[in-house]
């Protein structure tokens, strides 16, 4: 089903929104006199480049081992990797926002290409499905490509598919190498009718991703015929997803501007506003913040990027 006039005008506020943050990030870096970062052209990819050599390639690149991940010992930590993978993006130059109301349009995820500050846009997800979605778009990246990137496919041309395609087989590769999934399935043969829920649930927790995620992985790699994924678990995933809504209530005031801004950007926002460079006035507007008191929230709560 096509987007609505509706929901095309409100992406349309969306990328403008995510524009504007980026400009504003370009100018913050002129203010405290230092230059902004150029994503590193040695991590591009091809369309035609095999996922799992490109993915292994990029992890190495960017100095980011499967051990993050599969190291993760308890909930907690599995539910945290997702800002853990956040902060590994902006460090190479990636703003990566938070905008929940993607997800009433459909929309899971948003990139603006730019060899200068390119931009992710996110939604509000379960964390192994933020997870994916940030691997997914941070492909876009790789290939040079802006996206936006919805529950249903917007676009059915074979250009669109093919890049959706290697963007989400990239994304799984990056996230569940196919050597360290090979390693955890050794003894449960290829082919299988179907995978229980409890080694499933293995899987997914090793690696920090949903079950839904760790599935299709299984598939792919040829461990689970598909059938039993369209015919059984899909229902259910698809199900579990358009109910899930994110809880727990928020630290501090400001923690839900920080968390939609990201870490770079506010950074960048804290260091020109306790350098003087902006006022207290000027880091609020920078922020969208109305009420001071969530500035010095933030700042009171803030543990360096550096």
């Amino acid at each position: 089903m096509p987007p609505s006039p509706s929901e095309c005008a409100a992406l349309a506020e969306v990328q403008t929104y995510a524009e504007e943050i980026r400009l504003n990030a370009l100018d913050l870096f002129d203010l405290i006199g230092e230059r902004a970062p150029v994503f590193s052209s040695e991590l591009y990819c091809s369309i035609d480049e095999d996922v799992d050599a490109a993915a292994a390639r990029v992890r190495g690149l960017i100095n980011f081992p499967i051990e993050v991940q599969t190291g993760l010992r308890s909930q907690q930590q599995r539910d945290g990797f997702p800002a853990t993978f956040r902060n590994k993006l902006e460090e190479l130059g990636v703003l990566v926002l938070k905008q929940s109301g993607l997800n009433h349009l459909r929309t899971r995820g948003i990139c603006l290409y730019s060899e200068t500050f390119p931009v992710i846009v996110f939604s509000s997800e379960s964390p192994g499905g933020t997870a994916f979605t940030l691997a997914h778009e941070f492909a876009h990246i790789l290939l040079r490509q802006s996206a936006l990137s919805s529950y249903p496919r917007f676009g059915n041309g074979s250009a669109l598919k093919r890049i959706e395609g290697w963007c989400n087989r990239f994304s799984a590769s990056f996230l569940m190498p196919a050597d360290s999934i090979s390693g955890f399935m050794a003894g449960f043969p290829k082919g299988s009718e179907s995978v229980d829920d409890e080694r499933l649930a293995a899987v997914a927790n090793r690696y920090a991703v949903s079950s839904h995620a760790a599935l299709i992985r299984l598939v792919n790699l040829g461990y689970v015929e598909p059938s039993y994924y369209w015919r059984v678990k899909r229902p259910e995933f698809v199900a579990l997803e358009a109910k899930y809504q994110g809880f727990g209530r928020p630290k501090y005031y400001g923690s839900r501007y920080r968390s939609s801004k990201g870490d770079l950007y506010t950074g960048l926002v804290l260091e020109a506003w306790s350098s003087g460079r902006i006022t207290n006035h000027n880091a609020a507007e920078f922020m969208g913040i109305r009420n001071l008191d969530h500035l010095n929230d933030i700042q009171e709560n803030w543990i360096s990027r550096g």
